[in-house]
């Protein structure tokens, strides 16, 4: 029979050698990729984080502030209100102190005044318990 000569590949050791080095280097480069990404995983958290807290104080105190304008706005509506009487009460008492009538029963009942001719009686008040 014919000899067949098998087809075998030696190794050579630094072949191998050269190759687990590059292997290594491959995993380290994973290695160094995967922390960085990591860290900046880490910083975007924090930043996003810090931004949602800064947002969430911000809305908060504008909440605070719209409550208590509206409160005064409030207190200042009712303020308006009785101011408006108030000017409706003064304008009666301007009408009624250009009146020359209103202005004779007033003397008449505070300053006692008669007019020329007239006898003023002051009768006691009547009690309602009697």
């Amino acid at each position: 029979m014919i000899e067949e000569k098998k087809k075998v590949t030696n190794i050579h050791r630094p072949h191998s050698h050269q190759q687990t080095q590059t292997d290594a280097r491959k995993e380290a480069a994973v290695q160094k990729q995967r922390r960085g990404l990591k860290k900046r995983m880490t910083a975007l958290t924090v930043v996003t984080a810090f931004v949602v807290i800064l947002m969430g104080i911000t809305l908060f105190s504008q909440w605070q502030t719209i409550a208590a304008n509206n409160e005064e706005q409030q207190q200042m509506e009712e303020q308006m209100v009785n101011l408006e009487d108030k000017e409706a009460d003064l304008n009666q008492q301007v009408e009624d102190y250009n009146d020359l009538d209103y202005i004779a029963e007033v003397a008449r009942e505070e300053y006692y005044l008669t007019k020329e001719g007239e006898t003023l009686y002051k009768l006691p008040e009547s009690d309602s318990s009697n």
